[in-house]
């Protein structure tokens, strides 16, 4: 006959369970999901600034495209020459090519200016993990086009880096704190509740000199009070 035996669980075993449970809940939230939050949010703002300076760009150009002002082209691709991110900006002619049966068709693209002008581009460039690349185009009687902008992600990975150790100090820093808070909240329940043990169990066995000290002045401390009391009444009815 096989004999199953239940585990048994303390008050203190159990308040280290409750409280380690909140802090590994808080600490994983602030470890993992808010600066995943945070990053999402740098990465989508980055894309938006950069999305508007092709847009500036792409505008600058058409108006000088179409007052057939070819300085003014220059002048508008030199809006963001001096910003330390940028890695390209090119002007792309667009053309649409049709097959033999003219029943496809796809968009050719050629560098008709870039900066700097010996960057080699790659005109089906997108985006990765190094770099944002957006595009806009933009339409005038003497061309068709493209404008597109990359731009370096290395302070959006900065960023990242300096969010993980924030979120990795004060991961330690909650943990720490939650601990130290179940460690003297254990011992301010448990230790009391096994006085209180301690002192029935003797009492049970005829040792009506047991008193139980408690400087608490919650339920627990009320029922040390209580015991005493009925320790009393039980040795002054005997």
């Amino acid at each position: 006959m096989n004999v199953v035996r239940r585990m048994r669980l303390t008050v203190k075993t159990k308040i280290w369970l409750a409280v380690t449970s909140i802090v590994l809940l808080f600490s994983f939230f602030v470890l993992f999901y808010l600066p995943v939050i945070q990053e999402r949010s740098l990465l989508n703002n980055f894309n938006k600034d950069v999305q508007n300076h092709a847009n500036t760009v792409a505008l600058g150009v058409k108006i000088a495209m179409t007052e057939q002002n070819f300085q003014g082209v220059q002048t508008a691709m030199d809006f963001v020459k001096k910003d330390p991110l940028l890695q390209f900006v090119s002007l792309l002619h667009t053309d649409t090519v049709w097959n033999a049966n003219h029943t496809k068709y796809r968009i050719n693209r050629t560098v008709f200016k870039t900066y700097p002008e010996q960057k080699k581009v790659n005109v089906d460039a997108t985006s990765s993990d190094s770099s944002v690349v957006k595009r806009t185009s933009f339409s005038t009687p003497m061309m068709t086009g493209e404008i597109m902008l990359s731009f370096s992600t290395r302070e959006i990975v900065q960023s990242k880096r300096q969010i993980r150790i924030t979120s990795l100090f004060f991961s330690f820093l909650v943990f720490s704190i939650g601990i130290g808070i179940g460690f003297g909240l254990a011992k301010s329940i448990s230790v009391p509740v096994l006085k209180l043990r301690d002192a029935a169990t003797k009492v049970g066995r005829g040792d009506l000199t047991q008193r139980v000290q408690s400087n608490s002045r919650d339920e627990i401390g009320e029922l040390g009070t209580a015991f005493n009391k009925m320790v009393t009444d039980l040795s002054t009815t005997r």
